[in-house]
């Protein structure tokens, strides 16, 4: 048993017509008792990236809370990865820092069963060039970010809206009317840069 809090994102092994089939879904609450039981897996913490949903130039590390783009070639969703939980309703806070910084990095928000690059199918914010990307279209927005930064992304997924804040500076609300279902997503171009849960 292990006593923990925060939101945890499951996976459940359901047999069906003689198949097991996995059905996802989500326990929020403070010092959640989670027993061992064979039936259910714990698939990421919230606070985690996907290792199921990483590009192959991203490394993982501190318990799938870091991601660093290891460098290589490859095309962008070699260089992307999302968070471990699936958000469809209440507000959800997120802060990350930006260990090393040196090339380009999006962080934000794409629906999870849509593929390609965060910010053609999502809403990001582009940390190097301060702008904010809706579906494909580039917005000025905020200020650069650098080596050291606190990013802070709040999803409302009551309002629909996406906004952040640098360290304690808040920017306000970036995105407005985003889908209805959605995970992190960040993409990371420098090599052996590198962005860390808090």
């Amino acid at each position: 048993m292990e006593n923990t809090s925060g939101t945890f994102y499951y996976e459940y092994k359901a047999k069906k017509s003689g198949k097991y089939e996995i059905v996802n879904f989500t326990i929020d609450g403070e010092k959640i008792a989670i027993y061992n039981n064979l039936a259910f897996t714990i698939n990421v913490y919230s606070n985690c990236w996907n290792e199921n949903k990483k590009g192959e130039r991203i490394a993982l590390s501190d318990g799938n809370r870091s991601a660093r783009y290891i460098g290589g070639s490859g095309s962008g969703k070699d260089r992307q990865i999302e968070g471990s939980q699936i958000m469809t309703q209440g507000v959800h806070t997120f802060r990350l820092k930006v260990v090393k910084f040196s090339g380009c990095m999006e962080f934000g928000v794409k629906p999870p069963q849509k593929k390609g690059w965060a910010y053609k199918v999502g809403w990001t914010f582009c940390l190097d060039c301060a702008d904010k990307h809706s579906l494909g279209s580039s917005y000025r927005f905020g200020k650069k970010c650098k080596t050291g930064d606190v990013i802070t992304i709040i999803i409302n997924m009551d309002t629909h809206t996406v906004s952040y804040k640098i360290n304690d500076n808040n920017l306000g609300i970036a995105h407005k009317n985003v889908a209805k279902e959605l995970v992190l997503a960040v993409g990371i171009w420098g090599i052996n840069d590198q962005l860390t849960f808090l």
